[in-house]
């Protein structure tokens, strides 16, 4: 990446935007990366405060209102557009605008690909596509490129305590029992390093398409991980009461990506790497990895 252009970063502070954070400062790029506290997104007043339109070359929105909200608040709707208003007249004329999308945008079960049409549901999936919606159509009257990321299943370093990996390994570790859903679901788990990675190379290519998967097309058992993770650190299976709780309505039975566009654009597809069980705990706590 041109270590030149100007860059901003918003959600530094958080899961995704560390790891991008620490890649791009290893690459020896200056960005801006205003915390939560010291810049509400949401506002055209205190962005207008602090910068001028067409301030920045690249910009890689990763702030998300609804990443700690309850996912059916629909106050999250709102949220995101305001953002992605207020920042995409940040970015300069020919700059490039990257946004953190989800794979629960397509609110479907399958291998899924970006022309597959999109399904939300809850307001946290209604508010990613909407705002991925509003880019794709007002990009190109500010003159810049946009690139919408849809991610799938992200792991490692610095993810919060709440979610799955994190949790179970924990409990684990306290001879604890777990009560889960059947766990037969099959994601694409990616390392939050090689999103970083990917989102990094997605903006240094000349010609991208509007909207992308970010994800290793590889699907593997929730059962499978969980298992493999109980044996790694030499823990009893039986503390993984599978079928314990009910699955949600809406949990869907494969979330895998199509990664064919991907591919296409940057030339290889990030690797699974819990395919390699042997190094799970590593990838799940180690940051020297990044």
């Amino acid at each position: 990446m041109n270590i030149k252009l100007k860059t901003l970063v918003t959600g530094g502070s958080g899961f995704i935007g560390k790891a991008l954070s620490i890649q791009l400062s290893n690459m020896k790029v200056d960005f801006d990366s205003p915390s939560r506290q010291a810049l509400d997104l949401r506002s055209k007043d205190e962005i207008a405060t602090k910068y001028k339109n067409g301030t920045f070359d690249l910009i890689f929105h990763l702030a998300s209102s609804g990443v700690f909200a309850d996912p059916d608040d629909i106050s999250i709707i709102e949220n995101e557009l305001n953002m992605v208003k207020s920042l995409l007249p940040l970015v300069k004329t020919g700059g490039k605008f990257l946004y953190a999308g989800s794979m629960a945008e397509y609110g479907s079960s399958g291998i899924l690909c970006e022309k597959d049409i999109c399904t939300p549901v809850l307001a946290y999936q209604r508010a990613k596509y909407d705002a991925g919606k509003w880019i794709y159509k007002e990009a190109q009257n500010y003159g810049v490129t946009p690139i919408v990321t849809r991610i799938f299943g992200v792991y490692g370093p610095g993810e919060s305590s709440k979610r799955l990996l994190p949790s179970v390994l924990s409990s684990l570790r306290c001879h604890n029992k777990v009560m889960l859903s059947d766990c037969l679901q099959i994601r694409d788990f990616i390392h939050v390093s090689d999103v970083a990675k990917t989102m990094i190379t997605l903006m240094e290519k000349v010609e991208t398409p509007i909207c992308v998967n970010i994800g290793t097309g590889v699907g593997l058992s929730i059962r499978k991980v969980l298992l493999s993770l109980c044996d790694e650190i030499g823990q009893d299976p039986a503390l993984l009461l599978f079928g314990a709780r009910k699955r949600s309505p809406l949990d869907q039975s494969i979330l895998i990506a199509d990664t064919s566009l991907l591919k296409e654009t940057i030339g290889n597809v990030p690797p699974q790497r819990l395919l390699d069980k042997e190094n799970y705990i590593s990838l799940i706590e180690n940051r020297s990895f990044i």
